[in-house]
């Protein structure tokens, strides 16, 4: 089955630019009126600037909206004990209708969240694999068991309203074969036309070796609009170094900044390699005041993407 790609928004719930926390619910209310298909949070217990946790932030958003979908890209699991996670998640598919969409990842790079959850940071991804793998049954009203090192059987969770679309995200090669083991897309971060057609070659030969669907692929883009470009750069190296504590001039190439026809015609050639799903991470102090033009660059992505992929309907 074939499918038109979608374009989502990550909601800010980090204080990227300093001003304190922002309300979500108008952004997510505006996001699905401009013609968003999905919206977006990511997840930390502790960041390098303060955020709102990630099942409250998207369980809102599910509240004030209608149709559009609500994900996380990408939270973290092996934070959280496995059965009280798919217990709000089982919980959210219900409460939003089945728009759940699901990002995982293994983290790590702030080790004094996985110190104060009371996990070793070395089995992150050994946690993540054994909740992966109970998961489907968890989602959808089934007995799970689920392996080191809880070693439990876990009845049904009830209600449940199914699985929903998974997405692996990382940038090893390690989350790309977790991607094809889980029956999940794989989303990407800080990723460019190569990395998209590198990843999804990587991911249609491990297909091929298992027997199994080749991954649907996303890519997040942290985008800025704006004419003045110098100033633009300088907004966006503020907000990038403030939370990821990474000079700008590493990643500036994956970024797109720029007026509306330069962020359109990156996020199309991201598309056209491959990239399903895109989201778009504002990096853009007055966000609320661009979230039209944004709408409007994401509709006219669409409109130039040429291709077609397989939807992730698992």
């Amino acid at each position: 089955m074939s499918a038109r790609p979608t374009v989502g928004i990550q909601i800010p719930t980090v204080d990227g630019h300093g001003h304190g926390y922002a309300d979500l619910r108008p952004m997510v209310r505006a996001a699905e009126r401009v013609g968003f298909q999905s919206v977006w949070f990511g997840d930390h217990l502790l960041s390098n600037v303060p955020i709102v946790e990630s099942v409250v932030a998207a369980t809102t958003a599910a509240a004030v909206s209608e149709h559009v979908h609500v994900g996380f890209a990408v939270m973290l699991p092996a934070l959280r004990h496995p059965v009280w996670l798919a217990k709000q998640l089982c919980s959210l598919q219900v409460v939003s209708g089945g728009r759940l969409e699901l990002g995982i990842g293994v983290g790590g790079e702030i080790r004094a969240e996985w110190e104060l959850a009371g996990v070793p940071i070395g089995e992150r991804g050994r946690r993540t694999d054994r909740f992966l793998a109970a998961l489907p049954q968890m989602m959808t009203g089934q007995t799970a068991a689920l392996g080191e090192p809880w070693n439990l059987t876990v009845p049904p969770l009830l209600p449940a309203a199914g699985m929903p679309p998974l997405w692996i995200g990382g940038r090893s090669d390690a989350a790309l074969r977790r991607a094809v083991r889980s029956g999940a897309g794989w989303m990407g971060l800080w990723v460019d036309k190569t990395r998209l057609i590198a990843a999804n070659a990587s991911m249609t030969a491990m297909a091929a070796e298992l027997g199994v669907a080749v991954p649907a692929v996303g890519a997040q883009v942290m985008v800025h609009l704006g004419v003045d470009q110098e100033a633009a750069e300088r907004e966006v190296a503020l907000f990038m170094e403030a939370i990821y504590r990474i000079p700008y001039a590493k990643i500036r190439k994956w970024v797109a900044v720029g007026d509306f026809e330069t962020v359109v015609e990156r996020l199309v050639t991201l598309v056209n390699a491959g990239a399903q799903t895109v989201v778009l991470i504002p990096a853009m102090r007055e966000f609320g005041a661009h979230i039209d033009e944004l709408g409007a660059i994401a509709s006219e992505v669409l409109r130039r993407s040429t291709s077609e992929f397989t939807s992730i309907n698992r």
